[in-house]
Parts: structure tokens; sequence; C-alpha cells
């Protein structure tokens, strides 16, 4: 078992600084399946993550590479950005649980802000580090150039 050691701080994070700034009003497991595919597609991934809607979760959401899977009330633009960014750090990071919230998962967080919701790069680095989140910055710099071209 590893330490999920900043999962309170990004999820308190989250709270403030992102949730504010994206849909949260619940959406169709089609639409959101629609949404996980073109993100995908856009920042150069193939056979992207499957959506499901899983009435067995009440009160959470998880993602992994081949699959996210929703609570009925979580069925929403935030939550499907954070689960994605799960299942992007696992794709790059090669392994069965990614970094979880980690530096690395948060770089992969940041770049999905930044690419598909306008978020600014700086403000979202300085908020993480004003909160204590360590981010993978060369990680997220590259990201960002590969997507540039």
């Amino acid at each position: 078992m590893f330490d999920d050691y900043q999962k309170s701080k990004v999820y308190a994070w989250e709270d403030t600084h992102i949730a504010p700034r994206i849909d949260t009003s619940n959406k169709s497991e089609n639409f959101l399946s629609s949404l996980c595919k073109h993100m995908w597609k856009a920042i150069g991934r193939v056979n992207p993550p499957s959506v499901y809607e899983y009435s067995a979760y009440k009160k959470k959401s998880t993602g992994n590479r081949y699959t996210i899977l929703f609570a009925p009330q979580m069925m929403n633009e935030h939550i499907l950005v954070h689960e994605l960014a799960h299942s992007l750090n696992h794709v790059e990071d090669d392994s069965s649980n990614g970094d979880s919230h980690g530096p690395n998962y948060v770089a992969d967080y940041i770049l999905l802000l930044t690419t598909f919701y306008g978020f600014d790069v700086l403000e979202l680095l300085y908020t993480c580090q004003t909160a204590g989140i360590h981010v993978n910055q060369s990680r997220l710099y590259n990201a960002m150039a590969e997507l540039k071209g």
C-alpha cells in the first residue's frame, strides 16, 4: 500500500480553486463519455477510458486507465476531469496505480484544466504552492510543449 500523502490537500484545493469554475451540474453518461473521448483524443491519446454511472457508489467516483465510474449524484465535468487525470496518470506512469494524488497526477490534472477549461498555468501552480501541493512541473511543461507541437 502506498501513502496518498497529499490527497486531502488536493481535495481542499479543488473545492476552493477548481470546482467553482467548472460546471458541477449533473450530466448524462453519454455526455460525459463523449466529452471524455474528445479530451483524450485532443491530448493525443488513443483508447480512452470508458465512462459509466455506477449506482453502487454513493459518495465517490473513481478512475483508472480503463474505466471511470461515477456515483449517480457526481456525474459532472468537474469529477470527470479529476478522474480523467487519474486515467492519464496511469498511462504516463505505466503502473497499476499511477501516483494517486501525487506530483505527477497534479501535473496531469493541471494539463487538463489549462487545455480544456482555460485555467492559467501560473495561477494553478501558485495556488498549489500556497496549498502545499507538490507538482511535477517538468512533466507538466513537457506535456504542454507536446500539445503545442
